[in-house]
């Protein structure tokens, strides 16, 4: 029988594997696909041969995890040859393939996670030993304290990467932050993880913070074409879905690029969220009655480098208010458009957003 310091150990370092292969596995990057998953599957393998006599049935789950993973990188490739097919020949209709590949292919990796959820809550039972479920927040089913980068294609078949973060607090039924990045992160998915409004929750919060927060990536220039505000919608349902938040307090923010791909998303769907807070980001076209339901927070700078959207955002919260809305505009003039974010996410404007409700 292995000694109690032992299991603990190997406890932690499993807990780790874990999260990393749920990471890794949401990458979809076939350029790691080799080395990197079978240095993970061979470090697990030799986990379970050393103490499988202390690990319960659900270890399993880990083992089918990787087997549904195979056939998850062959429906990926599959996905990527029709898509090159329907490229190259615009006379044949690929749409039902297309639609058919990419149901298989979320199909697939709903099993995964739910495979990894129950390998999450492995238990280890030795004598003199009591079970210990390998992470906190087991009322999500999910690890607490967790980062992950997924790779999300919508219902259009456009795809997006998000990263989710999760406190080491978390319970059922927290809220939920959605922010969209400014330019400087376009493209640009790992600078993504530790930039933009990560380190500012942190830096507020440390790593109990009071909601669960998703950073979307967007792979071009823009937030504000139709079929990214479609997408950014579907990942906000599937976010709140899986980790279970509060329906009723979900907020948007987003800030420069990302402030102006926020009033789009509200501007299309208002009735999913329960607080707004654009920065820096003003926007055309956009319904003013689309805005009257929700609380809104718009931070912009007096600065020449802010002046277009100081002017539009100003106006915008001036016309929500004038058609029955709740808005406010708050000029931060220590601030120019580079540094408003530093100054808008603190610990007050994160405890404003998830104090408002839909209900």
């Amino acid at each position: 029988m292995v000694s109690s310091g032992i299991v603990q150990g190997d406890l932690s370092s499993l807990k780790t594997n874990f999260t990393n292969y749920n990471s890794e596995i949401n990458t979809l990057s076939s350029s790691w696909k080799g080395s990197s998953y079978d240095n993970l599957l061979s470090k697990a393998e030799e986990f379970v041969s050393e103490y499988q006599n202390t690990i319960s049935g659900e270890m399993t789950s880990f083992a089918s995890a990787c087997d549904l993973y195979s056939e998850y990188i062959s429906a990926k490739s599959e996905l990527a040859s029709l898509q090159s097919a329907a490229a190259s020949d615009t006379k044949k209709d690929y749409s039902a393939q297309i639609a058919a590949v990419m149901s298989k292919i979320n199909s697939l990796k709903s099993q995964i996670e739910s495979c990894l959820e129950s390998a999450a809550s492995v238990q280890l039972a030795t004598s003199g030993v009591a079970s210990t479920v390998i992470h906190s927040g087991a009322s999500l089913g999910l690890a607490a304290g967790v980062y992950s980068n997924t790779d999300f294609v919508s219902s259009t078949g456009e795809k997006m990467d998000y990263h989710t973060y999760v406190p080491n607090n978390a319970t059922e039924g927290m809220p939920l932050i959605v922010y969209l990045h400014g330019s400087g992160s376009c493209y640009r998915t790992e600078h993504l993880k530790n930039n933009e409004m990560a380190p500012l929750v942190k830096k507020a919060y440390g790593d109990d913070f009071p909601f669960i927060f998703v950073q979307p990536c967007v792979e071009d220039d823009t937030w504000i074409s139709d079929s990214h505000v479609q997408t950014v919608s579907e990942i906000v349902q599937k976010v709140a879905t899986e980790y279970k938040c509060d329906p009723n307090k979900i907020i948007l923010t987003g800030a420069s690029l990302g402030g102006m791909g926020s009033w789009k998303v509200i501007n299309a769907h208002p009735e999913m969220f329960s607080a707004f807070v654009p920065v820096a980001g003003g926007v055309d076209h956009i319904s003013y009655d689309n805005f009257t339901g929700i609380p809104t927070l718009a931070f912009s700078t007096p600065t020449e480098s802010d002046n277009w959207n100081y002017g539009k955002m100003k106006n915008h919260v001036k016309k929500i208010n004038e058609a029955g809305g709740n808005a406010q505009f708050v000029s931060m003039d220590s601030y120019d458009h580079s540094s408003v974010a530093k100054g808008v996410y603190t610990q007050d404007t994160f405890n404003w957003m998830i104090s408002q409700s839909k209900v």
